[in-house]
Parts: structure tokens; C-alpha cells; sequence
């Protein structure tokens, strides 16, 4: 889960430990988690709920901080979703906003625009 403290999750016994690497004083409006099945280590995928970078999505593994992400669309444009594909080893995510559906196949680093938003 998100607050404006970090993004945390749950281990044993209830405790609850942060992100390392994970910008404070940010509302994270999108979280998702996937646990990578060959090293299982989670990746965390989070994305502000408004933000003045063009791509603010911030991808985390290993307690390190991705690079920057691109895409042919503006990624902070009203993000409303964010989901892995879990049938793809975690290498697909899919990211929601107010152009369209955008996929991304190497966990993050590149988007492309898959279904665009109807002009009225």
C-alpha cells in the first residue's frame, strides 16, 4: 500500500516494512506488485497522483530505483490504472490514463499506445 510517507508492504507476522528508494511526501494513486518467479523478488510499479515529469511512473526491484521510462503518450496525464500481465513473467505491464491503454513489455522502460481513448 501507498501513503504520502512511502509505499510499504506486509511481511510476517503483521509487520509492515517500507520501500527502500520510494519517494515520501508523494500521494501514490496507483500501486502495483508482482513477485518475479525466478528470483522472487517483488517489483513494485507506482505512479503519483499528479505529477509535473512527463513519465513519473517509478518502477522498483532489488530496493533500486528504474530508469526512466518512455513513451510515444504522456504518462501523467489522469493515471488510472496500472496492471502486470502475470501469464508474461512480469516483463508486460499495462498502464491506464486519459489517452488510452498503454503497454509496455520490458517491465517498464518503453510504452506503446494499444487502444487510444475516443475523440468526441
Amino acid at each position: 500500500f501507498a501513503s504520502t510517507r512511502g509505499a510499504f508492504k506486509w511481511h510476517r507476522a503483521g509487520l509492515i516494512h517500507s520501500w527502500p528508494n520510494v519517494a515520501q511526501n508523494t500521494f501514490y494513486s496507483q500501486v502495483a506488485v508482482y513477485v518475479d518467479p525466478k528470483t522472487q523478488k517483488e517489483v513494485l510499479v507506482a505512479a503519483p497522483f499528479s505529477s509535473n515529469e512527463q513519465n513519473p511512473i517509478s518502477i522498483y526491484s532489488k530496493g533500486k530505483l528504474a530508469t526512466t521510462a518512455s513513451s510515444p503518450e504522456p504518462l501523467n496525464e489522469g493515471i488510472s490504472g496500472i496492471s502486470f500481465d502475470l501469464s508474461s513473467s512480469g516483463q508486460t505491464l499495462f498502464v491506464c490514463n486519459r489517452h488510452g491503454i498503454l503497454r509496455s513489455t520490458d517491465r517498464g522502460k518503453t510504452y506503446a499506445l494499444v487502444h487510444s481513448t475516443p475523440v468526441e
